[in-house]
C-alpha cells in the first residue's frame, strides 16, 4: 500500500509542478510595449485613406507603452497619460485619461475597444 501511495503523491507533485510551470510563463510585455501609431479605427473617418490624407498634414495618432505600465497616447499634438497591464500575450487593460478600455494584440496589432465598442487599431511604425 506504501508503494501506492508514494506512486500517487509523486504523480500529485507533478501535477502541480505542471501547473505551476505553465503559472510562471506569464506574460511576454514586450509584445505590447513600445511606440505604435494609429493604423485605421471603427470610426468611418479613421480609415487607412483619412489617416494617409490627416499625417499628410501633420495630424497623427501615436501610442507609447512602457514595460513599467505606463504610456502615453499624442492625439493630434495633445497628449494624455496612459497607464496598461496586460492580462495575456493577447488581452489587456488601458486607461487613458481617466477611461478605461480593453487592449487587444494580435496579428501585430494593438487594438483599444472603449466601452462602446468604437476601436482604434495601432500597428508598430515601420
Amino acid at each position: 500500500m506504501s508503494k501506492k501511495t508514494g506512486i500517487i503523491a509523486a504523480l500529485c507533485c507533478v501535477f502541480v509542478l505542471c501547473f505551476a510551470l505553465v503559472g510562471c510563463g506569464g506574460v511576454d510585455k514586450s509584445k505590447y510595449t513600445g511606440d505604435w501609431k494609429l493604423a485605421y479605427g471603427s470610426d468611418e473617418n479613421l480609415d487607412a485613406d483619412s489617416i494617409n490624407l490627416m499625417e499628410s498634414l501633420g495630424l497623427s495618432v501615436t501610442l507609447t507603452l512602457n514595460e513599467d505600465g505606463s504610456g502615453s497616447m499624442n492625439l493630434f499634438g495633445e497628449n494624455m497619460d496612459v497607464t496598461w497591464e496586460a492580462s495575456s500575450n493577447s488581452e489587456g487593460k488601458i486607461t487613458l485619461d481617466g477611461s478605461d478600455a480593453t487592449l487587444k494584440l494580435e496579428n501585430e496589432e494593438l487594438t483599444i475597444v472603449d466601452s462602446t465598442d468604437a476601436s482604434m487599431t495601432f500597428k508598430r511604425p515601420s
